[in-house]
């Protein structure tokens, strides 16, 4: 009988067996990585969200794929059948370009998901304040979708009061209205050491005036931007007038104070400027911007044009930009890596601050060129400014909206009262748009929101919003065959898009005005409340489009305890209102009055105003000034008035 041998290669099943445990391990780790996904999704979802995971993965086997589906995790070329299994799952959406948005950038459209009624009526003014008539109404035990879905809560640090700072606003206040929120530290502890008798006259205390610039550095200074912080502080302590003079210093405190000692601050910020203003400095430019922005906040609105102004033609004078050949910023920056980081952040910070300019600035965006996950910028004895990323973000961000701005403008005053999009096409802002999604794609994970976000990031992502919008109002009347071709849902018309932007605009202002006190809100909010007010009186098919309105209202108000342009503000938005037959007359004067009793200790309250264009994208701009808008207060209540008999 024979037998037939039949030889192995040893080498060859070694090499399989191998092969084959190195899959098993593969799995196994996978395995793991999946379950520590899933421990870390139940701890951050909500409970019913958490609830409705856990009866997921008892109906699927692809586990991987759910998780990701919760954590939005879907990535750019993810198939259609993906993106409508995946809605499924998950909490509705209004339209489906909405979800595709939610799952290829969910840094900037981030899940919502619904919160109990009784947590907003937390922010809204109470019927002590306002009466049952102008406040709004909500379905009994009904769920509003707003608060983001999935983000971090950390715990906000004490509040300390400040006598200094407390009690000019009146006794009518419903809660603090009188300084920025003060953290436990400095935000810098350099600040300690603080000797400001040297840097103004102004009868203002070492803790006070530390407490202001912390404020300023916190909230304000990673979106404006205009002087290296850390190169400031240091000579700020160290009394070196190389970084720091005593016009910047003036004008930060101008700008940060809500106290008496603004006028004061002003009056010497003032003089100073005229002393100042032949002297071609980054010191100088600097100085200017920051003293321009308090002007506008004080409803200064000639000042505050005529210093931005002079401020880009120092600049201009020196090369930072503008200018083919900056032979003068050149020559600062090569007199030390300092002088370099300086230059380059007054430049970057003017060139998207003002209307276009020709030149942009030759040096880099400060730590556009460091990788900020690995090289932080340390200060040479107190904070780490690695928030400069935002900043560097929020840079190239306003350079597309300038872009976009530099189109819109002129084409609405070219319309007369007709729209944007009778000049503008629908191309340019789906193409403006695609770059937006770009910039939003490139954002590292801890540029996302968080429960508790620090000013400058809720700014940043209400800017980009505040954009979208912006781009599409003109054409949500457009046919419904005019679809973003780039996106794979049916319904990715302009409108979805503004929408699905105005959707995440109401959820910022929420979460902003929950956790942050009302004299800690910044300014800088202002352009995503009036961008959602405008949105809110065009459609007011949402339910609760009154809650956001009056919460907007209370914004401006909250405001306006610190800044007197807020009042302008509100009253334009009021009288558009009226306008709309959004609100009657009784009730806009009562919200006015609500307003006005906020603001009582501003000498000028009334006085003040500003010029800004509220809708950009809309024709008539002389119309659509924020000032032109609020004088026609008085005259659209009196008309109200007599025309239903409600006159006293």
């Amino acid at each position: 009988m024979a037998v037939e041998c039949v030889y192995r290669s040893t080498h060859n099943a070694q090499a399989a067996d191998n092969i084959e445990k190195g899959r098993s391990l593969e799995a196994r780790e996978r395995h793991l990585e999946d379950q520590t996904r899933l421990m870390e999704l139940l701890r951050s979802l909500p409970g019913p969200e958490a609830i409705h995971l856990l009866q997921r993965l008892r109906s699927t086997s692809d586990t991987s794929r759910l998780i990701s589906s919760f954590e939005g995790g879907l990535h750019t070329e993810t198939r259609p059948s993906d993106l409508e299994t995946t809605r499924a799952i998950l909490p509705a959406t209004q339209s489906s370009v909405e979800f595709e948005l939610m799952a290829q950038y969910g840094t900037a459209y981030p899940r919502l998901h619904e919160t109990p009624i009784p947590e907003l009526l937390n922010i809204l003014p109470t019927t002590k304040a306002l009466s049952s008539s102008v406040l709004p109404s909500f379905p009994d035990g009904s769920m509003v979708p707003m608060r983001t879905a999935k983000l971090e809560s950390h715990p906000e640090p004490p509040v300390q009061s400040n006598s200094a700072e407390a009690g000019f606003a009146g006794t009518k206040q419903a809660t603090p209205t009188t300084g920025p929120r003060m953290p436990r530290k400095y935000r810098d502890s350099r600040l300690e050491r603080l000797q400001i008798g040297y840097w103004t006259k102004v009868p203002i205390s070492n803790e006070l005036a530390a407490t202001l610039i912390s404020f300023y550095l916190e909230t304000e200074h990673n979106i404006v931007g205009f002087f290296d912080a850390d190169l400031f502080v240091d000579d700020l302590v160290s009394c070196q007038p190389n970084f720091c003079s005593a016009f910047l210093v003036t004008a930060v405190l101008c700008l940060a104070s809500t106290s008496v000692l603004k006028a004061a601050l002003f009056q010497e910020a003032e003089m100073l400027w005229n002393g100042e203003a032949a002297n071609d400095s980054i010191l100088t430019v600097a100085a200017i911007e920051v003293f321009s922005n308090a002007c506008v906040y004080e409803g200064k609105d000639a000042l505050g044009m005529e210093l931005a102004m002079t401020g880009r033609r120092i600049a201009e004078r020196m090369g930072l930009f503008g200018s083919a050949e900056d032979a003068t910023a050149a020559d600062l920056a090569r007199k030390s890596p300092e002088w370099a980081r300086a230059v380059a952040h007054i430049a970057g910070a003017l060139f998207y601050h003002h209307p276009p300019i020709r030149y942009p600035p030759s040096l880099s965006i400060p730590g556009e060129l460091r990788d900020e996950r690995k090289q932080p910028l340390n200060s040479s004895q107190g904070a780490s400014y690695t928030r400069s990323k935002v900043f560097v973000k929020y840079c190239k961000l306003m350079t597309i909206i300038q872009e976009i701005m530099s189109v819109y403008i002129p084409a609405g005053a070219m319309t007369g009262d007709g729209s944007v999009s009778d000049c503008v096409p629908l191309g340019f802002a789906k193409a403006k748009y695609r770059r937006l999604l770009d910039w939003a794609a490139s954002l590292l994970a801890d540029m996302k929101r968080v429960a508790v976000a620090s000013s400058d990031l809720v700014v940043f992502h209400i800017m980009f919003h505040f954009v979208v919008i912006t781009i599409f109002r003109p054409f949500t009347s457009t046919p419904s065959t005019e679809r973003l071709m780039s996106f794979t849902s049916i319904d990715s018309h302009p409108k979805k898009i503004h929408a699905a932007s105005a959707k995440q605009l109401r959820d910022l202002v929420v979460n902003y005005r929950t956790h942050h006190l009302a004299g800690s809100i910044t300014g800088f909010i202002n352009p995503g409340l009036f961008t959602l007010s405008l949105a809110l009186l065009e459609d007011r098919s949402d339910p609760l489009w009154r809650f956001y309105f009056v919460l907007c209202v209370r914004c401006w108000r909250d405001l306006y305890a610190c800044y007197p342009v807020f009042r302008n503000v509100a009253q334009a938005f009021l009288s558009m209102a009226m306008q709309k037959d959004a609100f009657t007359a009784s009730e806009a004067k009562e919200l006015m009055e609500y307003i006005d009793d906020n603001g009582r200790h501003h000498a000028g309250g009334a006085e003040a105003f500003t010029t800004f264009i509220f809708d950009p994208s809309a024709g008539a701009a002389g119309k659509l000034q924020i000032d032109a808008m609020a004088r026609k207060f008085d005259e659209t209540v009196l008309f109200d008035e007599f025309t239903t008999g409600a006159m006293a």
